[in-house]
């Protein structure tokens, strides 16, 4: 293959650096081959910008000190007061070390010596259900603000953007309640004024009927009350109801029964 400008072949692109570069290379090539290339001198390259040590100090006091006051988190600011060094290089060494002070993720442990089970339970139906049943994830969003408008905006029309007015009304509240079809994604939903269990029974009674009865129902729910109120354990105690197997937050899965 030929050669292409700059002495090179003709498959590889140009190196790009000027004629007293190049020179510095041969004279470094001529001195001590190629073991002399990707070596800093002693007493050459880039000098540490800041005092050994305050890098590593940075990140170790970001990570586990907590500033002076009601202060809750570090800023840059702060950090460059604690360490003599400006805001920027501060921020800069906490995007060099992923760091984020300032962003908190909540967690919650749990004091259920049943956990394991019931992780597995739900988890297993979700990863391995059974044959010949729907699986659905159930539960609900109380006291939605039903909203209006105190007066009706105009439309958009040339020249003028849709208007709105600035304030708002509350008409009551309204419960919603949703089932996931896991295999489906498909979302049952019913909305209802309260969330008492007589409300609840309307939704279980509805999902019942969507389902073909030639399969069993699972569903996944929390151990809230209305969950399992006596109106929903005389439905569920039904021989129709039979098919029905509710997966709560208990040690064990049992049968949806009174």
């Amino acid at each position: 293959m030929g050669r292409g400008r700059h002495g090179e072949r003709g498959d590889r692109p140009p190196l790009r650096v000027d004629s007293d570069t190049g020179r510095r290379w041969w004279r470094c090539f001529a001195r001590r081959g190629t073991t002399g290339f990707g070596v800093i001198a002693p007493g050459h390259g880039r000098k540490p910008w800041l005092p050994n040590g305050t890098m590593a100090a940075v990140v170790r006091v970001t990570q586990h000190d907590v500033p002076a006051g009601t202060t809750t988190h570090w800023s840059t600011r702060a950090m460059g007061q604690r360490f003599g060094i400006s805001k920027d290089t501060g921020a800069r060494i906490w995007g060099d070390h992923g760091l984020a002070p300032w962003r908190f993720d909540p967690f919650q442990l749990s004091a259920d010596p049943y956990l394991e089970a019931k992780l597995v339970d739900v988890v297993g139906l979700a990863l391995d259900p059974p044959e010949r049943a729907a699986v659905f994830g159930v539960d609900e969003k109380t006291q939605y603000q039903a909203l209006d408008r105190t007066q009706p905006g105009l439309p958009v029309v040339p020249v003028r953007a849709g208007t709105m007015a600035h304030d708002d009304q509350r008409r009551r509240t309204t419960d919603w309640v949703a089932a996931l079809n896991s295999a489906t994604d498909a979302v049952l939903t019913h909305c209802r004024r309260g969330h008492a269990a007589v409300d609840v029974r309307g939704f279980v009674k509805r999902l019942d009927g969507a389902v073909p009865r030639d399969l069993d129902v699972h569903v996944a729910l929390d151990n809230r009350s209305a969950h399992q109120g006596p109106e929903i354990r005389a439905w569920l105690a039904q021989p129709r109801q039979q098919r029905w197997y509710q997966h709560r937050t208990i040690a064990r899965r049992r049968r949806a029964r009174g």
